[in-house]
């Protein structure tokens, strides 16, 4: 199992980098937009669609990407998976709105 577990993570510091390099290349697309706070939401939005996990039905104790759980059971018909991705996505997004809003109310008292 340890040799699995190395590829397991192997896959996820993959993974990440991936995005690292994808959230760069978004933050520079998005820079143009002229409200801050829609900046933020847009870089959170793909942080939360891509970086939300869920727990793998099939392999205990394995995390697996949302949006690939959720693309999975749509093509599956499983609603029950999609349903239990799309509370995980809810809470992630729950909590994106809560850090933005601390972040502009930060920036607001700055400002003063």
């Amino acid at each position: 199992m340890d040799w699995v577990m190395g590829e397991y993570q192997l896959a996820w510091v993959a993974y990440l980098i991936a995005f690292v390099v994808l959230y760069w290349a978004w933050a520079g697309i998005v820079a143009w937009v002229p409200i801050r706070v829609a900046r933020q939401m847009l870089k959170g939005l793909l942080a939360v669609l891509l970086l939300t996990p869920v727990v793998s039905t099939d392999m205990e104790g394995w995390l697996v990407p949302g949006w690939l759980n959720f693309a999975y059971g749509f093509l599956l018909d499983q609603g029950d998976e999609m349903g239990r991705t799309l509370f995980n996505f809810a809470l992630a997004a729950i909590a994106m709105l809560v850090v933005l809003a601390l972040d502009s109310a930060w920036v607001r008292y700055r400002r003063r």
